[in-house]
Parts: C-alpha cells; sequence; structure tokens
C-alpha cells in the first residue's frame, strides 16, 4: 500500500512567520497575514483569560455585624474589582516588581531614640509635620523582616496615614534603621516586648489619642499578636495587617522551595546576617565572644531564614527548637483570642503565607476581626494597573482602612 502525504489544504502545522524584502509580497501570499493574525489570537486569548480568571472582587469574611457594617460604608475598595498589574499579575513577578520598580514618595523623618528596658535601643521615625497637632491620632508603621523607614512600600504608608489624617510613625526594628544594636538581642516574629514599650512611650507622649497600629508582614505578624495578647487591655485602638504570615512552618518548608529559595530567602537570609556582622565590633565592646547566647561563626555560614533563626533567633530568646519557635509564632493558633479590631488584607497567592495557611474558619468565628483576601497580589505587592510605579490597590486599602477605624468605638 502506498502512503499518501495529507492534503495540505487539511494538514494543521504552526503558522510559518514570512518575512519578504518587499512587504506587498508578504501581503499578497498570506503568509505575512498569518504571522499578525497570529500574534493578534495570542493577544486576544490573554486579554480574555486576564479579564475572566484573573480580575475579581476580593473575598470578605467578617462575621461581626457592627464591624462589617462600618467596612461597607467606608472601605467601598473591598466590594469592588482589584485590577492586577496586566503584564504581571504572576505572583513572584508582582511581589518584586513592588520592591524593584515602584517610585518612592519623598518623606521627612523626625527620628527618635527610644532606650529599651534592657540597654538596647530602636528609632521611631516620626513624619516631619508642620504645624503641629497634638490631637491627632497616631499611626505606628511596622515594616517586614528587614525592612525600615525609607523602604518604598513604608514611606508610601506613612503618606497613606497623613492623607487620612493620622500622625504616622515608623518603628524601625534594633539594629534596622541605621541604628547599632548595642546587645546581643535582635526581635523576633513571636516576642512584643520591644512593641509594649513602644506603644508605652506613644501614649505619654501623646496622651489621650487614638493609636491604631499597621504592619506589613513580619510587622503585620507582630500587632496581630500583640492584639491576641493583651486582648481587652489592648492599648492600640486596631490593627490594619497585611500580608501577614499565619503558619510559620509551612511558610518555611515553602521559602525553601524553588523558586522562592532563590528569590526571597538567600536574600533576606544574607539581610539578617549582615545585621550580625555589622554590630559585632559594637556587641563585642560590652560582652566577650565566650558569653554571647550564640556562635558567631555559624551565624555567619547560614543561607536560609532557617539557619539564622537555627542559629541566632532560638538561642536569644530561648526556644528549644525551631519547630517550638515557628509554631509560637503562628498567629492562627491564638487569633480567637483578639478583641479589638483587626483587619487583614492577604493575597491567596502570597509565597510568603500561600492560601493553605490562612485561618478562614478562625476569622469566621471572631467578630472582631475582618479578612480580606485577592486571589493576585503576592506578597504585598498589590500593584495595579498598567504601570505599577505609582499607588498600589494596598496603599488604597489602607487608606478606607483607616478611615473605617475612625468610626469604631473606643471602649
Amino acid at each position: 500500500m502506498v502512503s499518501q502525504e495529507p492534503d495540505s489544504a487539511l494538514a494543521w502545522s504552526w503558522p510559518q512567520f514570512y518575512f519578504s524584502d518587499s512587504p506587498d509580497d508578504s501581503l499578497k501570499d498570506g503568509k505575512g497575514a498569518n504571522y499578525w493574525l497570529w500574534w493578534i489570537g495570542i493577544g486576544i486569548a490573554y486579554i480574555t483569560y486576564y479579564l475572566t480568571m484573573v480580575v475579581a472582587k476580593p473575598k470578605v469574611i467578617c462575621s461581626g455585624k457592627a464591624l462589617k457594617e462600618i467596612i461597607v460604608e467606608h472601605c467601598p475598595i473591598f466590594y469592588e474589582c482589584y485590577w492586577p498589574v496586566v503584564w504581571a499579575f504572576n505572583s513572584h513577578i508582582m511581589t518584586v516588581i513592588r520592591a524593584r520598580i515602584q517610585y518612592s514618595p519623598k518623606v521627612e523623618y523626625q527620628r527618635d531614640i527610644l532606650p529599651l528596658k534592657d540597654g538596647g535601643q530602636l528609632a521611631l521615625d516620626w513624619l516631619k509635620m508642620d504645624p503641629e497637632d497634638p490631637s491627632l491620632p497616631v499611626m505606628i508603621i511596622m515594616p517586614g523582616l528587614t525592612g525600615h523607614s525609607h523602604d518604598n512600600y513604608i514611606r508610601y504608608l506613612v503618606k497613606d496615614g497623613q492623607s487620612q489624617g493620622y500622625r504616622p510613625v515608623v518603628f524601625n526594628q534594633r539594629g534596622n534603621g541605621g541604628l547599632e544594636l548595642l546587645t546581643p538581642r535582635g526581635y523576633c516574629a513571636a516576642n512584643t516586648e520591644d512593641l509594649r514599650e513602644v506603644v508605652d512611650h506613644v501614649i505619654n507622649r501623646y496622651p489621650g489619642v487614638p493609636i491604631v497600629g499597621v504592619g506589613v508582614s513580619l510587622g503585620a505578624m507582630l500587632l496581630t499578636r500583640y492584639l491576641a495578647e493583651t486582648g481587652e487591655e489592648s492599648k492600640l485602638a486596631g490593627v490594619i495587617a497585611v500580608s501577614g504570615i499565619w503558619d510559620s512552618i509551612v511558610s518555611s518548608n515553602g521559602l525553601e522551595q524553588f523558586p522562592s529559595r532563590q528569590i526571597y530567602n538567600r536574600y533576606l537570609a544574607w539581610s539578617l546576617r549582615q545585621l550580625v556582622k555589622r554590630n559585632i565590633p559594637t556587641i563585642t565592646e560590652k560582652f566577650s565572644y565566650s558569653s554571647l547566647p550564640y556562635d558567631v561563626d555559624e551565624i555567619l555560614k547560614g543561607t536560609l531564614i532557617s539557619e539564622f533563626d537555627r542559629s541566632f533567633t532560638i538561642k536569644v530568646f530561648g526556644y528549644p527548637t525551631l519547630t517550638d519557635y515557628y509554631k509560637d509564632s503562628s498567629n492562627k493558633y491564638r487569633l480567637h483570642r483578639v478583641k479589638k479590631p483587626l483587619i487583614c488584607l492577604q493575597a491567596e497567592d502570597d509565597p510568603f503565607a500561600p492560601q493553605k495557611t490562612i485561618p478562614f474558619t478562625k476569622f469566621e468565628e471572631n467578630e472582631n476581626t475582618i479578612l480580606i483576601t485577592t486571589a493576585y497580589g503576592g506578597h504585598f505587592g498589590f500593584m495595579e494597573g498598567i504601570i505599577p510605579f505609582g499607588m498600589s490597590w494596598m496603599n488604597r486599602a489602607v487608606q478606607q482602612s483607616l478611615v473605617a477605624l475612625k468610626h469604631v468605638p473606643i471602649s
């Protein structure tokens, strides 16, 4: 039997891209038209996917009737479609472009060095305001793991607070913001002692004014923990927590997988090592190597966050194992103890806090909390539109949430 080639008119094949010295020739034989039709088809398919699968309204979980009424009235953004960056809605790209290309607004600070009870220190950077109005509510901003007051996302949050009639102050953790470590102690996700001292300091400086907290990543974890630990006695009127981590064990394991290991983990671990490395001369002026609770050489060898936590964090804060520390820092176990308004913004594709770690049921059971999740957004990326150089969805959401907190009765 003689095999036959399929009829060329019926056989399927990839479009043949054709270039000619004469544009007219390519159009006459139809091959040039195939080229453009191919790309037009891809474009139509991409936009169709974006409009039908990417653009969506956030999910809102709130069981408290009074809190939900306030949110509905003052936070319309939670009931409108979120339009992620059309060309960069992937979680990793979203996270990176926020850090690398977002414009950083100009902010002028006044620094307040706060001595701590154990001999340490941290820097509070207050937005310079003229004229001074002591009656303004205070907004304490807590950055992420290695963040400080000059990061672009923090500057935007400062502007958000100012635009809504708050007095913003940035809480720079020990050793960050250009300040030296005066003791061997750093900071971690499971200890709010420094935060409590900051809150008391703010109260003494501006007595009688409401104080709210806005935290991102690590900052969100600490503020949430503070609300849970203090319950009805919380000195904060409310908290806005962005991209907090709810299960540190699962999150740590995820950050050690490709590509998070290469994109985030190693860089953040390097930043943590540098914090220790640049402060060794200052620390060893007061403390001998043998008296330190950790081995400096071991710390400097680590390349991952978990290795830093194993060689530094758990030894400073007295945890027997890394698992003990990560379990204690997971706020999903204490969310039920929150008694003051907690507004949480999360992206379900967050590489640091994936959807499976978000305690949806816990939020449904606590009428003092509200959870807003978007399908896309990365780790406090939430960029939107076509040219994502300026304000993000997160900033608009924080602004409206700040307005809502002003309308929550202070108990």
